[in-house]
């Protein structure tokens, strides 16, 4: 119910004062899990994708964000799962394996941090082979336009990377060349919603 209020809300925000629209809803799975992906810009982000999607999903959020005060206490009632981007968060990797193998979608930006724009070395690969053990499509997403009061912004969903895709990159000898495809499929997806 918070979930459904706090979006309702905040979608008519953005619509409101920042012309928001969304495209492609389309390609979003009907049922099961999913890793939904996108470029990170800004604070805003999350909230404005959760909002004009409407289907709950968890969400990655960082360790500070979360273990402020009464923020982090409306993260987690709604969906946050707590990361350190510091190390190797093992206890957030299987809560997002378990929230994506029940049939819940995910949202994750993959660059990690707020940036301008979406670089191949900025975008991290990990989720794409967290997906992949999950046995889950990636959903690739991009917020183009800006946070200008009525500027427009616009939340581009794309077509599904498959399991199938990923595990053919998975494949490939050598870990850092099929780190490097698997950043450079998920980048090159993200960046032309983008730029849409």
């Amino acid at each position: 119910m918070l979930y459904k209020f706090a979006c309702f809300v905040v979608r008519w925000f953005y619509k409101i004062f920042f012309f928001a629209r969304i495209t492609g809803l389309e390609n979003l799975p009907k049922e099961g899990g999913y890793a939904f992906c996108g470029n990170h810009k800004s604070n805003h982000d999350a909230p404005l994708v959760a909002s004009l999607v409407k289907t709950k999903m968890n969400f990655l959020s960082k360790k500070e964000a979360c273990d402020a005060p009464v923020l982090g206490a409306f993260l987690k009632k709604v969906g946050a799962i707590s990361i350190d981007r510091d190390k190797k968060d093992i206890a957030a990797i299987k809560e997002s394996l378990r929230v994506m193998k029940s049939g819940m979608g995910l949202m994750v930006f993959p660059q990690g941090t707020r940036m301008k724009k979406v670089t191949p070395e900025s975008v991290k690969p990990g989720i794409l082979s967290m997906a992949h053990k999950a046995g889950v499509p990636v959903i690739p997403f991009g917020i183009a336009g800006n946070f200008r009061l009525f500027g427009g912004v616009r939340v581009n969903i794309g077509k599904p990377i498959t399991v199938e895709e990923i595990g053919k990159i998975l494949e490939i000898e050598g870990r850092a060349e099929m780190n490097s495809a698997l950043s450079n499929l998920l980048y090159t997806r993200i960046k032309e919603l983008a730029e849409e």
